[in-house]
Parts: C-alpha cells; structure tokens; sequence
C-alpha cells in the first residue's frame, strides 16, 4: 500500500462525462486534456493510507464552476502557469462520521478539474473570485490513487 501517491473521492467516469456534456451544453469552453480518473484529492502523498474508508461512497456536493489560469507557488518552476476548469466543491459527506471528520479537517480547496491545459499540477491555486454558481451533486468513491498500477485501488 505504500505506493499510493494521493487520496481523494473518484468519480464514475460516464457520470462524470455527462456532467461535462452539460456544462459544454451551457456554452463553457474547456482546454485540451481531461483527467483519467475524475477525483476530489484529500491528501497527496499520504503517510500512513486511510485503507479503513476505501470503498466508501461519498456524495461531492458543487457550489460553483471556475475557469481560470492559476499561478503556481515560486518553488514550481516548471513553468509560469496552467489553465484549467473545473467545479469548487461545498461539501464532501458520507456515511462514515470518522471519513466525514476526516475530510473536514483538510485544509484545502476541493475541487473537481474538468480540463487542463498542459499537466495538473497545482490545480487548488485557483481565485475563487472567477468561479460561476453552478450547483451539482455527485457520488464518488473515496479511495488511492496506485502509482505503480496506474489506477485508483478502493480495498
């Protein structure tokens, strides 16, 4: 289990796909590159993996949607920039009241990234103050992300 590079909540990739399909539909343009496995991430690089929540559902609830370009932290210096779109997210719950604390207590900005421009890296530096309401709910599944598979592991 120690090859697990983030955690967060992947999300069904058609159900995901159908809620781009729509966002297209409301005249938003995206970039160029998509994510392989839509996600919210709770944590990258996880010392010790949370294996007792993987599998669990969690509902993604969206306040908003944001295009953006966002500058990246000076230590970043593969390049100046990288555009992307995606959805803030208001709420992550489940069933699980320790998953749910858990989540809480994370401090980040939860998102979903639609599209990308050039790699997704840096995608929660982003200024809330370009985001458009757009309300969502989704499901996801709260698991790892497998380096060495190249793919979300959920038990």
């Amino acid at each position: 289990m120690n090859q697990i590079s983030w955690e967060g909540i992947f999300i069904e990739q058609d159900l995901f796909q159908k809620q781009v399909d729509m966002v297209r539909k409301k005249g938003f343009t995206g970039y160029c590159r998509v994510p392989l496995f839509p996600h919210v991430t709770s944590e990258y690089a996880p010392a010790h993996p949370h294996e007792q929540w993987y599998g669990t559902e969690v509902t993604i609830w969206i306040w908003s949607y944001i295009r953006d370009e966002q500058i990246r932290p000076e230590n970043n210096a593969d390049s100046a920039y990288t555009k992307a779109e995606g959805f803030l997210v208001k709420k992550l719950e489940s069933d699980n009241e320790a998953l749910n604390q858990y989540l809480e207590k994370q401090d980040r900005l939860f998102h979903v990234t639609i599209s990308f421009s050039n790699e997704a890296v840096d995608t929660n530096y982003v200024d809330c103050k370009k985001a458009v309401p757009y309300q969502l709910c989704l499901k996801g599944t709260f698991g790892g992300y497998d380096k060495e598979k190249e793919s979300p592991v959920f038990s």
